[in-house]
């Protein structure tokens, strides 16, 4: 059970092994106090920036992650390779059962990305993207990718990113970049590295937007959003509105009982950003902190969405969407100005009043 930290202050700590993106295990802590209490020194804009419900909503059972691909919306299962598909007014135009297991683990993390008529199913543990078709649900095709992955992107036809955990570095947090020539299998065209510094726990996700031709890599643990070109060359770092200037995760390798070194955190996990996800040339960023203009009611009963242009590098304003009573937030895709929002239970659309 991972619990969020949205305040410095730490009252006391809980080392709790778990996955981090069920990949590696990490140490979490924590019980947070005086969150609506303190002033934090920034504000946010929230004039002219409304999310309107629609009306319009779809019951599903065991919701993992959204995708969206030319007006089909799909919501992956918690079983890997079973998927949901809508249509704009959230009608259910399909449902497929995963054919076949695509891994042994019992729980594991996994990303599902459509590019219509493709299904990429990327599952990192198993270091394997398959390649499924929307339609029929039906896997034709795998791809091997050479390091465990904790966060992947498609950015154009069969081309691939990855954050990736290279266990033979002592900095093991790498981007690589491929694009996959399916007639030899193994052969890549390219793989690209760019070397991060691990005194600092910097997961995060990784989406890319079309328009800019960028990657986006939003930092859970900073205020920090890195704009990488497409041969994963750093562009820019957006610095979200908060005031939150340090990453003050600290990570590092230990040794378990069974005598393996595992990368993991070794400080209490103050996390700043939660889900993000890439509209044309804009980045929408949950943000677990409070600003000092938001009323302590406003900020416990909805998820703070900040914006922020990727094209012009700084923020633009922030919206709220509610929360629901006992439900909770998976994920959000933003078409357009259309808001589609992945509960525990069921898909809600609302509408961008801007």
């Amino acid at each position: 059970m991972m619990i969020i930290m949205q305040q410095k202050k730490i009252v006391k700590g809980i080392i709790v092994t778990c996955f981090l993106g069920g990949l590696i295990p990490v140490a979490l802590y924590f019980m947070a106090t005086s969150l609506n209490h303190t002033k934090n020194g920034f504000d946010r804009t929230f004039s002219g920036v409304e999310l309107i419900p629609v009306g319009r909503s779809a019951d599903i059972v065991n919701p993992y992650r959204l995708a969206e691909s030319n007006g089909t919306i799909a919501v992956s299962l918690m079983e890997p390779g079973s998927f949901k598909t809508f249509n704009t007014s959230l009608e259910q135009i399909g449902v497929h059962e995963a054919g076949y297991k695509f891994t042994n683990r019992r729980h594991t993390s996994y990303q599902m990305i459509i590019d219509s008529p493709t299904v990429y199913l990327l599952i990192g543990n198993n270091r394997k993207i398959y390649k499924l078709n929307l339609s029929s649900g039906q896997v034709y095709d795998s791809i091997a990718v050479p390091y465990l992955f904790l966060r992947s992107t498609v950015w154009g036809n069969d081309h691939f990113a990855f954050r990736c955990f290279d266990t033979s570095r002592s900095h093991p947090l790498i981007y690589i970049s491929l694009n996959a020539n399916y007639k030899t299998r193994m052969n890549y065209d390219a793989v690209q590295r760019k070397d991060e510094p691990g005194h600092a726990m910097e997961d995060g996700l990784l989406n890319y937007s079309s328009n800019t031709h960028q990657f986006v890599f939003t930092e859970f643990f900073s205020g920090a959003i890195h704009l990488l070109d497409t041969n994963l060359r750093s562009d820019w770092t957006i610095h979200t509105v908060d005031t939150i200037s340090e990453n003050m995760t600290k990570s590092g390798f230990v040794q378990t009982g069974q005598g393996k070194d595992v990368f993991t955190s070794l400080s209490p996990r103050y996390q700043v950003n939660n889900l993000s996800t890439v509209s044309r040339d804009s980045i929408f960023v949950e943000s677990m902190i409070k600003g000092d203009n938001q009323t302590n009611r406003d900020f416990m009963d909805n998820y703070t969405i900040d914006v922020y242009s990727i094209k012009d590098r700084k923020y633009l304003c922030s919206f709220y969407i509610p929360k629901r009573k006992h439900k909770y937030l998976l994920d959000f895709k933003v078409v357009g100005n259309a808001v589609y929002v992945l509960y525990t239970d069921h898909l809600e659309s609302f509408r961008l009043r801007a």
